[in-house]
């Protein structure tokens, strides 16, 4: 299964694709900023995009990751990252998920990354993946 995570900086997102790489043995194709990303990043700067490859990707899974705003500045201090407007790219990436899953019809679990540890989210995205394969 191809498995996309996506999410604004600061969210886990490499963290969570080393745990499920590892919790699956390698088994699955698991990439961070994918079609959801490109498509956000794509309105917010203005670039010429065409969405529609995304249609191919309706067998995929898209993990969504999102966390709470007090956290997320915690995480950016820590890191030395560059401040972004966290509010306007949690947004953005909640409109644009929800215009793709209606023209596309594309699987999108939401997580808060706040709320669940890397290795809790890992094995619940696990378990997923396998109840999918189970029922293919």
């Amino acid at each position: 299964m191809l498995v996309f995570v996506e999410g604004i900086d600061k969210t886990g997102k490499d963290t969570l694709v080393r745990y499920i790489n590892e919790l699956t043995g390698y088994k699955h194709c698991v990439l961070t900023r994918g079609p959801i990303s490109t498509s956000a990043y794509a309105y917010k700067f203005k670039r010429k995009y065409d969405d529609s490859y995304i249609q191919s990707l309706k067998h995929s899974l898209i993990i969504y990751l999102t966390a709470d705003i007090e956290d997320l500045n915690i995480r950016f201090k820590l890191t030395n990252e560059p401040e972004i407007n966290k509010d306007e790219d949690k947004k953005l990436f909640d409109n644009t998920i929800r215009a793709l899953k209606i023209k596309y019809g594309l699987k999108v679990i939401k997580i808060n990354t706040s709320n669940y540890t890397p290795y809790t989210i890992a094995k619940a995205i696990k378990k997923y993946i396998e109840e999918e394969e189970n029922n293919a």
